[in-house]
């Protein structure tokens, strides 16, 4: 397993731990936020923008979900494993109908989140990351921050 395939295993663990705890606090103003931020999403694939925006609302969209845990040490530790990954910058690489698909899996996330269905979230959580790990894994390893032998 290369550093990169490490970092994403590290940061779907930390997501679905935030996502875990954040649907038992969540607040109907959360609610909004993660719809409004799904709605930012949707828009980003009309526009076909090539991942620019979409890379950005996804990231938007993970921390609307996740910010209602209110535990900030566990943010702060996704925020550095999400920053590690970013130089990456996987959706701006992957083709439109791979942007899609992963952005389909979005609803069902919202979805779970505004059940307040834990189980259900963490089942699309790693649904999610494992369809993204292996669209990741299809990407060069031999060039950039995260090729190997680093």
């Amino acid at each position: 397993m290369c550093i990169r395939d490490r970092i994403y295993l590290v940061r779907e663990a930390l997501e679905s731990a935030a996502l875990r705890a954040a649907v038992s606090r969540a607040t109907a103003e959360d609610d909004r936020r993660a719809r409004a931020a799904l709605r930012a999403l949707d828009e980003a694939i009309e526009a076909g923008d090539g991942g620019t925006a979409y890379h950005v609302e996804s990231r938007r969209f993970h921390l609307a979900l996740i910010g209602p845990c209110r535990m900030r040490r566990l943010l702060h530790m996704l925020e550095s494993a999400w920053n590690m990954t970013e130089p990456l910058r996987p959706m701006a690489q992957l083709t439109a109908p791979d942007r899609e698909l992963l952005h389909s899996d979005h609803a069902g996330l919202l979805a779970a989140f505004l059940r307040r269905d834990a189980d259900a979230l963490a089942q699309a959580c790693a649904g999610h990351h494992h369809r993204l790990q292996g669209f990741i894994s299809e990407l060069p390893q031999h060039t950039g921050l995260f090729a190997e032998g680093d």
